[in-house]
């Protein structure tokens, strides 16, 4: 698996590729969690480029989103990958998750969002 991030305004995309399965779970979680806590109001999670997935990973994905929104955060997953979408369908976590078609749509809905709702621009730059 691997992780790459962007942070801009209180807005970070989080890029991953590779297998998210059990092994990999605790370091995407790791790399994540801490986001709220430097300032993050808005996440979009871009897994266009996931070509697996497992129960761990998807249950990662929903503890991130608990901690987001408890911090007043959304989140967006990005590149739902076909394959997967069905498996979000049958565990009734597609009911949970915000979904795009692509990363850049969703870091625009969330500017939107958060600029609506009063919680963007945080001027730390983070």
């Amino acid at each position: 698996m691997k992780v790459s991030m962007e942070k801009d305004n209180g807005i970070a995309k989080v890029t991953v590729s590779g297998v998210v399965d059990l092994g990999a779970s605790p370091t995407l979680r790791r790399q994540i969690m801490g986001l709220p806590d430097s300032g993050v109001k808005g996440l979009v999670v871009d897994i266009s480029g996931v070509n697996y997935m497992d129960s761990s990973g998807m249950a990662t994905l929903v503890e991130i989103l608990n901690h987001l929104n408890a911090a007043g955060g959304q989140m967006i997953i990005a590149g739902l990958p076909e394959e997967m979408r069905e498996m979000f369908r049958i565990t009734r976590l597609a009911e949970r998750f915000r979904f795009m078609d692509d990363a850049a749509a969703a870091l625009a809905e969330i500017r939107r969002t958060l600029v609506h709702r009063g919680g963007g621009a945080n001027t730390d730059g983070a």
